[in-house]
C-alpha cells in the first residue's frame, strides 16, 4: 500500500494545521499519509489535493486550533487553514469540507491578521493572494520565509505590531531588522533611506505602483525585484544590476524576461555607478527621459539601442567615452543635456554614429 511520510509533523501541537500537496492516492476514493509513523487515511471526496493533517494536543480529543504556523516539509507545501476542531483521530467530513472551501476562496481574502503567538511564516505562505490589501503581522513572529508575500498584487498596507524584535514595517515596507533588508513591498511603499538590500521579487506584481525611489544606501537588489509592476512610470535606481559593480541590463530589475520592462515607464534616474554597459537600456520603448549621475564615465556600445520613445537624456561632465551606436534606433532623441563645457564634450571618445543626426547637444546644463 503506497503512503507518503512527513516525519516532522507534530502530533500534540496546537500550532500546526497543514494542507499537504504531495500525498499519495490509494485505490478507491482515499488518500493516505503518515504522521509520526502513524498511517492516516482520508476520503478524497472529489477534491484534487492530497491530504489534510491537523496537529492536536496528545491528551485532548477536542481542541480549537487557530490559523497559526506554516511550514514546508519533505517537498510538500503546507498552507494555513481556518479554525477547525479536532474531534478524533479521523479527520471527519465536516472538517474536510471547511478546508476545501478555504482553499477555494483564500485568494479572495482582503485582510489577513496573523494571530499573536505565531512564530514563523513559511516561504510562499501567502503567495499569489491577489486580492489581499492588508497584512498584519504580530510581535511574536521571528521568522518569515522567502517570498512569503510573492505576487500579492493588490497589497496596499503592511503592518507589524509594536514589540517585534525581528521585523518592522516602515513606509509600507516589511523590513528585517538584523540586516536592514526589505523583504516585502506593496503598491503604497516608500523605501526608507536606511534600507541596505532589497530581496528578489519583493514588489512582484504590484500593478498599481507608479513611482519608486531606491535610496543610495541600498547595496544589493535581488533579481526581478519589480517584476510585473505594469503601471510603473518613474523609477530611481542607485545602479544597474545586483550591486554597484554588477553592471547588468536594466531588465534585471524586472526578471530579465522578454518584454519585461513595463511600457508605462517614462522616466529613469540613475544615481550611482561608473559604467553603462552594452545594451543596458535596450528595449525601454516607453521611456522618454533618462538622467545619469556625475559618477558615470563610460557608456558602452548600443547602451540605449531602440529606446524608441527617448526624447532627452542628461549626461555627466565626467564622461570619457560613448560607445558605437550607443543611441541606435532612438529616432525621437532630440535633446542631450551635457553638464560640462563644449570643449569637454569634444574631448569625449565617441563616434559620429553615437547619436541621431537631429539631436541637439546643450552644454553647461545645471538642472536636476
Amino acid at each position: 500500500m503506497a503512503q507518503a511520510t512527513f516525519s516532522n509533523v507534530k502530533v500534540g501541537c496546537k500550532k500546526h494545521i497543514l494542507f499537504v500537496t504531495d500525498g499519495i492516492p490509494l485505490d478507491g476514493d482515499m488518500w493516505q499519509w503518515t504522521v509520526n509513523n502513524t498511517i492516516k487515511n482520508m476520503a478524497k471526496s472529489g477534491i484534487t489535493f492530497s491530504a489534510i493533517g491537523v496537529g492536536r494536543e496528545a491528551d485532548s480529543t477536542s481542541v480549537k486550533i487557530p490559523l497559526l504556523e506554516m511550514a514546508t516539509n519533505g517537498g510538500g507545501v503546507f498552507y494555513p487553514i481556518p479554525e477547525v476542531t479536532w474531534i478524533s483521530d479521523t479527520v471527519v467530513q465536516d472538517v474536510m469540507q471547511r478546508e476545501v472551501e478555504y482553499l477555494k476562496t483564500r485568494t479572495n481574502f482582503k485582510t489577513i491578521e496573523i494571530p499573536n503567538g505565531t512564530t514563523s511564516i513559511a516561504a510562499y505562505a501567502f503567495a499569489r493572494y491577489d486580492k489581499l490589501k492588508s497584512i498584519i503581522i504580530p510581535a511574536s513572529v521571528t521568522s518569515i520565509g522567502k517570498l512569503a508575500f510573492y505576487g500579492c498584487g493588490d497589497l496596499e498596507s503592511i503592518t507589524v505590531i509594536s514589540g517585534n524584535s525581528a521585523y518592522k514595517a516602515d513606509g509600507n515596507c516589511l523590513i528585517r531588522i538584523a540586516d536592514k533588508a526589505l523583504i516585502a513591498g506593496c503598491n503604497a511603499s516608500v523605501i526608507p533611506d536606511y534600507v541596505e538590500s532589497i530581496d528578489e521579487y519583493t514588489f512582484s506584481k504590484c500593478a498599481r505602483l507608479q513611482s519608486i525611489e531606491i535610496p543610495d544606501n541600498v547595496k544589493i537588489i535581488g533579481i526581478g525585484a519589480f517584476a510585473g509592476c505594469s503601471e510603473l512610470e518613474n523609477f530611481t535606481i542607485p545602479f544597474l544590476g545586483k550591486t554597484a559593480d554588477g553592471n547588468a541590463r536594466f531588465s534585471y530589475f524586472f526578471g530579465y524576461a522578454d518584454n519585461s520592462i513595463p511600457p508605462s515607464l517614462k522616466t529613469i534616474a540613475v544615481t550611482g555607478g561608473s559604467t553603462i554597459g552594452d545594451f543596458a537600456f535596450s528595449g525601454c520603448s516607453g521611456v522618454t527621459s533618462i538622467t545619469l549621475p556625475n559618477s558615470v564615465t563610460n557608456i558602452y556600445q548600443s547602451a540605449f539601442t531602440n529606446c524608441v520613445g527617448l526624447k532627452s537624456i542628461i549626461l555627466p561632465s565626467g564622461l570619457t567615452s560613448i560607445g558605437f551606436n550607443a543611441f541606435y534606433g532612438c529616432a525621437e532623441l532630440t535633446d542631450v543635456y551635457f553638464r560640462g563645457t563644449q570643449s569637454e564634450w569634444d574631448a569625449i571618445n565617441k563616434s559620429s554614429s553615437s547619436f541621431p543626426i537631429e539631436t541637439t547637444i546643450h552644454y553647461n546644463y545645471i538642472g536636476e
